[in-house]
């Protein structure tokens, strides 16, 4: 059995709440680091869904 303890912080936006769970006696500086590596993780999927968004730029051939 393994018993852990963490800080929870939870932001509620909108109907959504979001939740970071940080192990106990983590330092606050770690928990800035991780929150600013999935701030980047979140950014990067961002940008790749809005490039999908794009419409194609590649010519269409007609009576294909």
């Amino acid at each position: 059995m393994n018993i852990k303890q963490y800080i929870t912080l939870e932001v509620k936006k909108g109907e959504y709440t979001f939740v970071f769970h940080m192990p106990n006696g983590a330092s606050w500086g770690n928990g800035i680091d991780a929150a600013f590596d999935i701030l980047q993780k979140l950014n990067e999927l961002a940008q790749k869904s809005a490039q999908n968004l794009k419409p194609s730029e590649a010519p269409v051939k007609e009576g294909e």
